[in-house]
């Protein structure tokens, strides 16, 4: 809800500036992105993180992706912004991974897990997770475990702030992503759906993957290319219509 002057003016006395800013700034994205994000799970938002953040009806779909691959895996967010996509996996996995290269974003995407309600049925001790500034070129774990790590990658297709549409531009490359999406047991790479297919063919990918569709309440939102575990017995081309109510066909 959106505090009123007075109580930003309070706010503003008791705490100062800075946070009365964030506290305003926190209600304002939650109005804009009401219906497409959860609000009651994202309560920490940038701007840039709240546009860039998949809407959660898409993640959540994506995480039972995950989660049908194995028990024993270990789901890595690598790109995990303010952490739509990471709420979603950990509340299929008991343990999750994420970094990110902006330190603001990733104190939200920090800050929304940890006021993330337990997994039911999670161990005593809740979640383990680890949250940490890094590469997404650059795994957060040692090189043995990388078989048993699942992948989630979201170059980010603005770095410079305008739409870049050359893929060799984003950050990071589309190279660095299968290069990376390479040494793990299984991975997803979000693309824009309007992508050329043949740039996923050749050199770039080097493995096979799956692709999927996906559009929510009859947009279309993203194009994901699946790899190793997360691509196996899949359709090698799929659509999935997804509404806000969950329902999926």
């Amino acid at each position: 809800t959106a505090p009123s002057l007075g109580a930003l003016d309070r706010l503003r006395a008791a705490r100062g500036p800075e946070v009365a800013r964030f506290v305003s700034l926190q209600a304002e994205l939650a109005r804009q992105h009401r219906g497409r994000l959860d609000g009651a799970a994202l309560r920490f938002l940038t701007s840039k993180g709240a546009e860039q953040a998949t809407a959660s009806v898409v993640a959540r779909q994506r995480a039972e992706r995950f989660a049908s691959a194995g028990p024993d895996l270990l789901p890595w967010d690598a790109c995990c912004g303010v952490g739509s996509d990471l709420l979603a996996l950990a509340e299929r996995f008991d343990r999750v991974l994420a970094t990110d290269l902006d330190a603001d974003t990733l104190r939200c995407a920090a800050a929304n897990l940890a006021h993330a309600a337990p997994r039911p049925g999670s161990p005593p001790g809740g979640r383990s997770w680890l949250a940490a500034v890094g590469d997404a070129g650059r795994a957060p774990f040692q090189e043995h475990l990388a078989p048993r790590i699942l992948g989630l990658f979201d170059p980010d297709r603005r770095p410079s702030g305008a739409r870049e549409r050359r893929a060799e531009r984003w950050s990071p490359s589309l190279n660095e992503v299968f290069h990376a999406a390479s040494q793990l047991g299984g991975a997803c790479v979000k693309l824009p759906p309007s992508l050329d297919e043949s740039v996923l063919s050749g050199p770039t990918v080097g493995q096979p993957v799956a692709l999927t569709w996906t559009s929510l309440d009859g947009e279309m939102r993203e194009l994901s290319a699946w790899t190793g575990l997360l691509c196996a017995d899949a359709s090698a081309r799929e659509a999935v219509s997804l509404r806000s109510n969950g329902q999926s066909c």
